[in-house]
């Protein structure tokens, strides 16, 4: 494989002009249009049919391209073949890099952390030497809170998706309440609202949890209360703060005090999506459950003293580094990109989210206007920091166990100190 040195170099110089425009010629004067292959092993962020597979799915979003004869990117313009490689195992990278290399794969789907780690193994291509004259645009025209999660000193992949964190809920059940939720809720109301919704048996047991807020952890409990876990300069803990004690006793509280959201961390996924009593009532979630044999609809999240949504992305296209057409790559990247906005849950492009009545007919407008704003105020999912998401999943645990919250910071700061003196070996 060539260094990435080399593969930086050579790509500098494509972006350039230096090479031919994304053809080669078979004979002089013949012009061959670049067969660009498609690798596909990741399709969460679909937004398809529950009856249709992803792989027809998506060789549909293929022909739709190679028959548009109007975009300026689709083969027929651009001049190139795009054909479709669907890889349904993950496979480990060694087999991966075979897998690509014997169907000559040019495009490859990924998810941030692989779009992350193929990068930096050379793998994949860096995207900001493609980018020339239409850099800017291309990169404003996504929300940075999706388009960072596949960057890591270069940018690996233009993503697909965005999943922020939403608040799913169930609307028979609100037949009991005044109103559902809306943008106007805090967290008093989903306190007030989950203690209503809850039920219980005669022997105490939960036949109805009113609602399940750290499905996907607990980073907006922190961040919509003004709170970080780890300061992003100084990299100090910051979980003893004022905003931060807060923001865990109020999680503590929901566990504990209310007794609103069941005390179980490993499998609570079991409990969202395999009930052995009645579906919770309300349900934070980036993945949307309106497919669900209860059909869910979606609100923000109730605010807290700020707003900050959680936000995910869970699928991205990125260039392998060695394509032999990298420029044609690069045409077929934006042309995927760009018809796929209408193919997935959320779009990661500003102008898809602001057409999303358009492209999401199924919701209603208060969930369109949910989604915009929501996106508005998206955060990257996670810290980049390692210390602060090790320490976040320890006070997770500890939260769940029912410890005060003054000793799971100190615990928590406690985590932050150890995994930045062991370099990350916890434990040793």
């Amino acid at each position: 494989m060539l260094s990435r040195r080399t593969l930086i170099g050579s790509t500098a110089a494509l972006a350039a002009g230096i090479s031919g425009v994304g053809c080669s010629f078979s004979a002089p004067g013949i012009v061959s249009e670049p067969e660009v292959n498609w690798g596909v092993r990741y399709a969460a962020g679909l937004n398809h049919p529950v009856d249709v597979r992803p792989e027809p799915y998506l060789q549909q979003t293929v022909a739709s391209l190679a028959e548009d004869e109007e975009n300026p990117l689709g083969p027929k313009r651009a001049r190139y073949t795009l054909n479709m490689k669907y890889q349904v195992e993950l496979l480990a990278q060694a087999d991966l890099v075979t897998w690509m290399e014997s169907n000559e794969i040019d495009l490859l789907t990924v998810d941030q952390w692989s779009a992350i780690g193929l990068g930096e193994e050379g793998i994949l291509l860096p995207l900001d030497q493609f980018t020339g004259a239409d850099g800017p645009a291309l990169i404003q025209s996504f929300y940075p809170v999706v388009l960072e999660q596949y960057r890591w000193g270069e940018l690996y992949a233009l993503p697909l998706d965005a999943l922020p964190l939403m608040l799913n809920y169930h609307p028979p059940y609100f037949r009991e309440e005044p109103l559902p939720p809306d943008g106007s809720w805090d967290w008093d109301d989903l306190v007030e609202s989950a203690a209503r919704l809850t039920r219980r048996r005669d022997d105490g047991t939960v036949a109805r949890w009113g609602v399940i807020p750290h499905f996907n952890g607990l980073w907006w409990a922190l961040w919509q209360n003004g709170a970080v876990a780890v300061d992003p300069d100084t990299q100090v803990c910051r979980l003893q703060e004022p905003a931060a004690v807060e923001a865990l006793q109020f999680i503590h509280d929901l566990l504990h005090t209310h007794r609103v959201t069941p005390t179980v961390q490993e499998d609570l996924w079991k409990l969202v999506y395999q009930p052995l009593g009645q579906w919770p009532a309300m349900v934070y979630n980036n993945q949307p459950m309106h497919q669900l044999m209860y059909k869910y609809r979606v609100a923000a999240l109730p605010r807290g003293k700020v707003q900050a949504v959680p936000t995910w992305s869970s699928m991205g296209i990125a260039i392998a580094s060695r394509t032999k057409h990298p420029e044609a790559a690069y045409t077929a990247l934006k042309a995927l990109v760009g018809l796929m906005q209408g193919s997935v849950h959320v779009p990661a492009q500003k102008e898809a989210v602001a057409r999303m009545a358009e492209l999401r007919p199924e919701l209603t407008p208060e969930e369109v206007e949910a989604y915009q704003q929501s996106m508005a105020h998206g955060r990257a999912w996670h810290s980049k920091f390692l210390a602060a998401r090790y320490a976040m999943h320890e006070v997770w645990k500890m939260l769940i166990r029912g410890d005060d919250v003054a000793t799971i910071v100190n615990q928590g700061c406690s985590h932050v100190s150890e995994y930045q003196r062991t370099g990350g070996n916890v434990g040793e």
